[in-house]
């Protein structure tokens, strides 16, 4: 995916990602300059305890039917993945690549992402994995959030997110 998006290959996108997500690195590839060249590169997994052999680890693994039809479906896997990736801009021939400010500017840095990768089943035909998009881990915190909170009434929470919401703005 990172790759294709460097290399601003849209076909590929709109072929192993969803709609949305696909649409949204689309736009973001039509923005960049035309003289513009980005990189991207997986340096390493990071391999830990619970990621010891690939770097990678399934966090949830869900599936729903879909009641209207019949043997049709939607199958969502959340994949935590940590890695050292590298990534860089340059400008493509407007300067000599002796000029300082010509060069690639290059980030290496370690990632955690969760990848949440989509299969759907429609009337018994399978249909390839996609990339849905990112997720973000709900913390212990997050639970005592009006998201979370148990027992309110919808207008209850909504008037408690409302709150939350201006309250986060003031600061």
């Amino acid at each position: 995916m990172y790759s294709a998006f460097a290399a601003g290959d849209s076909d590929t996108l709109r072929k192993i990602c969803c709609t949305g997500l696909a649409n949204e690195f689309s736009s973001r590839i039509a923005k960049r300059s035309r003289d513009e060249s980005v990189t991207w590169k997986l340096e390493k997994y990071l391999r830990t305890p619970a990621t010891f052999f690939t770097g990678l680890r399934v966090v949830s693994d869900r599936a729903t039917q879909i009641p209207e039809l019949p043997n049709s479906g939607v199958r969502q896997v959340i994949v935590r993945i940590t890695s050292r990736q590298s990534t860089g801009r340059s400008k493509r021939g407007v300067r000599p690549a002796s000029d300082i400010g010509a060069a690639e500017k290059v980030k290496q840095q370690d990632c955690t992402e969760y990848i949440v990768l989509q299969k759907l089943r429609w009337t018994g035909e399978d249909d390839d994995w996609r990339i849905w998009g990112h997720a973000t881990p709900t913390t212990v915190d997050d639970l005592e959030s009006p998201f979370f909170a148990p027992g309110l009434t919808l207008s209850e929470r909504l008037a408690a997110m409302r709150e939350t919401m201006q309250g986060s703005k003031r600061q």
